[in-house]
């Protein structure tokens, strides 16, 4: 489908505004003088990075295409790769005071060691995939590794989207490690947005292959986005605000087949679990713990908000910016039902009552949506 240009700026604009908005908000939390290095986050976020992002969001790059190769976009993931170990290298996991690192270690201990993980003393909030996601690197002695893992699937989702040759996926690379947020989730071992990304990617599949002529394909694909489901909540409103595009271009029985397929994708990992030790399970496992950190009406609403976007969004890169929109507002409802009742030094500061963090979530959806697909590659129409 055609999409004028000024619709494509208008989309651009917005999620730079809402990645400027991720982008200060953090660099204003650990710019307090009782923040670690606030006079280094001040000088590399507020005075190096920018004009490197602004430089990198002009026309400059386009001149040098034929250097800004296949090869050389994978020279560049492998060399931020490394540059995301050595970062992580730099800090003790013990000294930092964020519980989603003990809660990815402590549940592989538990669960390796024959105990219910659901019962370890972080309450760990995520549903299993995504512990043992970060099994392997347990193993590793590095659970920060998973962070790392959700960069290069980026890097993979970046260059699905924008196309091979296209200069865009340089742009987007920067615009992802260059936000603070990101290099604040690597230090402390963190996996809000590599979970956001694990959904991002299954997303991507689906966009580029809910079309092939197999009747295998919405089996595997709803078993894909089911297990990505079973991470953690967030996937909700992405997918009620993703998946009605896909599923509009198919009939009752493609619908259903997927439909089913991801319930079950999505109770594959969680069922075991659950009949582990049912009672516990339900009144503090993963569900009582996120539903806890939403209101009931704010829930309603965004589901809402998100499934009428759905239903009329005829485009992916439209849908990405609603998403990461959606999620966007979600946190910022939050942040401002805490500054209200509890001040900027408590829910800035000092985080007592807000986990800024959160707003990781929007931060790949947000990006993704910065540049559109090259449409050589767009593999539908309603994908431009």
């Amino acid at each position: 489908m055609a999409v004028s240009q000024e619709r494509l700026d208008l989309r651009r604009f917005t999620a730079l505004v809402l990645y400027g908005a991720i982008y200060c908000l953090y660099v204003w939390k650990y710019s307090y003088s009782d923040r670690p290095f606030p006079e280094l986050t001040l000088l590399i976020y507020g005075l190096i990075i920018p004009p490197v992002l602004i430089l990198a969001l002009s026309r400059l790059p386009d001149r040098f295409t034929r250097l800004l190769t296949g090869r050389t976009y994978a020279v560049w993931v492998a060399l931020f790769v490394v540059g995301c170990w050595a970062l992580m290298s730099q800090f003790d996991p013990s000294a930092i005071q964020i519980g989603r690192y003990p809660a990815l270690v402590e549940w592989n201990e538990r669960l390796f060691s024959g105990q219910f993980p659901y019962y370890a003393g972080s309450k760990p909030s995520g549903f299993p995939l995504l512990f043992l996601l970060a099994a392997p690197f347990y193993w590793l002695g590095e659970v920060g590794l998973l962070q790392v893992l959700g960069f290069v699937l980026f890097a993979w989702v970046v260059h699905s989207w924008c196309g091979p040759g296209s200069t865009n996926r340089f742009r987007l690379l920067l615009l992802f490690i260059g936000a603070p947020i990101f290099a604040f989730e690597v230090c402390v071992r963190s996996e809000l947005i590599a979970n956001a990304v694990i959904i991002l990617a299954a997303l991507e599949v689906t966009r580029r292959c809910h079309d092939r002529a197999s009747p295998l394909t919405p089996v595997w694909l709803g078993l894909l986005l089911g297990l990505a489901a079973s991470t953690r909540g967030i996937f909700l409103p992405v997918y009620l605000v993703t998946l009605p595009m896909t599923l509009r271009q198919h009939n009752v029985r493609y619908t259903v087949t997927l439909l089913v397929s991801a319930a079950f994708g999505f109770l594959l990992t969680l069922a075991p679990f659950a009949l582990w030790d049912w009672d516990f399970f339900r009144a503090y496992g993963p569900f009582s713990i996120q539903l806890s950190h939403i209101p009931p009406w704010l829930l309603a609403v965004s589901a809402a908000v998100s499934l009428a976007s759905g239903l009329v969004l005829r485009s992916h890169r439209s849908a990405w910016l609603i998403s990461g929109a959606v999620l966007f507002g979600i946190v910022a409802v939050k942040m401002v039902m805490s500054l209200v009742t509890h001040g900027v030094a408590e829910t800035v500061q000092f985080d007592n009552y807000f986990d800024m963090a959160y707003f990781g979530f929007a931060l790949p959806f947000v990006v993704l949506a910065v540049c559109g697909t090259n449409k050589s590659h767009a593999p539908t129409p309603t994908s431009v």
